[in-house]
């Protein structure tokens, strides 16, 4: 570790350091069988959270890497409750597929809950770190614990915890810091005397971060959302008149315990005075248990779970949020986990888009439009909306002008067109079982980027987004299976007739909406 040459430049480079163990204190143990005689030892495996592995992947890798995952099997069937009332159970079944310098490897991962976005996340994160470990990383972790690691029930330290109350309480122990930390030590004992000889020493993530950091010569400043402002009164009238806001405010310097730097204060152009403009209050509703379990299992406080689930609801909406709303925060928190922002980043985000948005389109538009920056590397916040014009409304007068923030509206008005053009693709995904892989695949086509690069959704325009939705639903309408659509999007993307990437996928699309619509044509007659 004296000599950090990472990231690595090719696939064998980064090899020795994907396998490398993990650190002690990036595992975590997991009881996965606890027989019914309290006397016997429960069987215990190692697991570390999936951030720790994206961590491992984008430190030797950097951006030659990807993870594409697939819903292989969707079912749904009854059992009986704990308070003894039927229940839908979802189950699913995910296969994902991690290329690593243009090397694939898939596997499958499992999850059932009575949640349906519950029970493909468990899914996607079994399925993602078995594929991973193709590569490497985790491995250390299943050749220790096949050797049958044990822990015995008991109130001594060490042991496994049995619960006070319930149905058979021995068949579910549960950890506590002394008998983690017991697996831990064992852990490291075995990476001492046999670990470090089979895969090399643990590599250690901070230490390999800072050396990046020390070789970067200019790193830009991340820009703080301006949080003077409180939010709009929640309960009050959904119609609201805008004030010109207060002046920027200094922003308190980080408490010393927050690991990240952040400037002592920011500065932000003044927003013209907006008036008689209809704003519709964010809702405000608590979070379901789920979001918040699914929140805390991505690495986030129940804090973020509340902030993204009333970002997500309708103008109004009141009561739990529907399953795809529920299938958007997941979706969410799947991004922000990629992109290793902290939870107060995330809800500061959110405050900033509810001030000022006029409506949750517009809110939903803004934050979609921040973490596709984000994605593509800008660090600054979520963009203001562009100031409502004036021009021609006798009640509206400004004492003097002001300058206003760059947000032009024709940015605004690409934010929701992709916002509904992503609403579209996702119900046709949904209603005809259209994977992500697929998605991916057409808008490859449609921007020239062949099929095992990796997409940037941000690089792909509003515009080229309504296509690709329409493109779906033609698909979908002359009955294109999952597979058929992959097949002709390959045969396209290495099509000898055209000579450009434009013309490979403007044949395409032209091909496959004359097909729609000879059949629209024939159905109507």
């Amino acid at each position: 570790m004296s000599n950090i040459i990472l990231p690595a430049s090719c696939y064998e480079d980064a090899l020795p350091d994907l396998r490398a163990p993990y650190l002690p204190t990036q595992i975590r143990p997991l009881i996965i069988h606890a027989p019914k005689n309290s006397q016997a030892p429960c069987r215990v495996a190692l697991y570390t959270i999936g951030e720790t592995l994206m961590d491992r992947f984008n430190l030797c890798c950097t951006g030659n890497w990807e993870a594409v995952f697939t819903v292989k099997t969707h079912k749904e069937h009854q059992r009986q409750g704990d308070n003894g009332k039927p229940e839908t159970v979802h189950y699913f079944k995910v296969e994902c597929s991690v290329t690593v310098f243009g090397n694939e490897h898939s596997d499958f991962g499992e999850g059932e809950s009575t949640s349906e976005a519950r029970a493909e996340f468990d899914a996607r994160a079994q399925a993602f770190k078995r594929a991973a470990r193709w590569h490497g990383p985790g491995q250390c972790l299943y050749v220790f614990g096949g050797e049958e690691l044990k822990l015995w029930r008991g109130p001594e330290p060490g042991k496994l915890h049995i619960p006070k109350s319930g149905t058979e309480p021995h068949r579910k122990p549960v950890f506590d810091d002394a008998s983690r930390q017991a697996v831990r030590d064992r852990y490291a004992e075995w990476l001492h005397n046999e670990g470090e000889s089979q895969f090399g020493v643990p590599l250690n993530h901070l230490q390999i971060a800072e050396a990046i950091r020390e070789r970067a010569l200019h790193r830009p400043q991340m820009t703080v959302p301006d949080l003077s402002r409180a939010l709009p009164d929640l309960s009050a009238s959904a119609t609201a008149s805008v004030d010109t806001p207060a002046p920027p405010a200094q922003i308190e310097p980080a408490d010393s315990s927050d690991q990240r730097a952040q400037p002592a204060s920011v500065a932000r152009p003044a927003v013209p005075a907006r008036q008689h403009v209809t704003r519709l209050p964010m809702p405000d509703a608590p979070a379901s248990q789920e979001a918040v379990e699914i929140a805390q299992s991505a690495g986030f406080t129940g804090t973020v779970a509340h902030a993204l689930s009333n970002l997500a609801r309708t103008d109004g909406q009141e009561g739990n949020l529907s399953e795809r709303q529920n299938k958007t925060v997941v979706n969410w928190l799947i991004i922000l986990s990629d992109l290793c922002l902290t939870s107060d980043e995330i809800v500061e985000a959110v405050q900033f888009v509810a001030e000022n948005g006029t409506g949750q389109e517009r809110r939903q538009a803004t934050f979609s439009r921040w973490l596709a920056g984000k994605a593509s590397g800008q660090t600054d916040a979520p963009a203001e909306p562009a100031p409502v014009s004036t021009e021609g409304d006798p009640e509206v007068q400004t004492s003097e002008p002001v300058e206003s923030k760059p947000a032009p509206e024709d940015a605004d008005a690409a934010a929701l067109e992709t916002a509904r053009a992503l609403s579209r693709i996702h119900k046709t995904m949904d209603d005809h079982g259209y994977p992500d892989q697929t998605v991916a695949l057409l808008a490859k086509l449609s921007i020239g980027l062949p099929p095992k690069r990796t997409l940037e959704w941000a690089k792909v325009p509003a515009s080229t987004m309504t296509v690709l939705a329409e493109l779906l639903d033609s698909a979908a309408t002359v009955g294109w299976s999952a597979d058929l659509l992959d097949k002709e999007v390959l045969a396209a993307h290495t099509s000898k007739g055209q000579t450009t990437a434009a013309g490979r996928f403007s044949a395409f699309a032209g091909h496959l909406t004359e097909l729609a619509e000879a059949r629209r044509l024939s159905e109507a007659a």
